[in-house]
């Protein structure tokens, strides 16, 4: 059921996004997760696209959402960020409040299964 509810939110634009921000899945805790679909760049066996998480209440720091560019190997089921920005509103709207490079956090890590990252993985990786 889960794999039907994926693929449903992979063919449905959000309305309230731009055409190219499409819905992937939504945590028990109100986190939404969206994938930028224009920015799909697939390079060998990875892909490295944008994302937003909705968070479900502001955080310590005030953020909505944050943007976040992720790479995605989809042979090896691992997965790296690249950068941050952090917003005071949804949808990446509102004042930037942060952004880094991800140097900090650079080494590929292992996707668990049934994660928000493993609804990102089967998104970008479908064959």
């Amino acid at each position: 059921m889960k794999t039907i509810l994926l693929l449903l939110f992979l063919i449905t634009p959000i309305t309230s996004h731009a055409s190219n921000w499409v819905k992937v899945a939504t945590s028990n805790e109100g986190q939404v997760f969206l994938i930028d679909s224009e920015s799909l760049n697939r390079s060998g066996d990875s892909v490295t696209f944008w994302g937003i998480t909705n968070y479900g209440a502001r955080t310590p720091q005030g953020d909505l959402s944050a943007k976040v560019q992720r790479t995605i190997n989809c042979r090896t089921k691992e997965l790296i960020f690249r950068y941050y920005m952090f917003y005071e509103e949804l949808n990446g709207n509102g004042k930037l409040t942060s952004s880094s490079s991800a140097d900090a956090y650079s080494s590929w890590v292992p996707i668990a299964p049934d994660t928000m990252n493993d609804y990102l993985f089967k998104a970008v990786c479908r064959k």
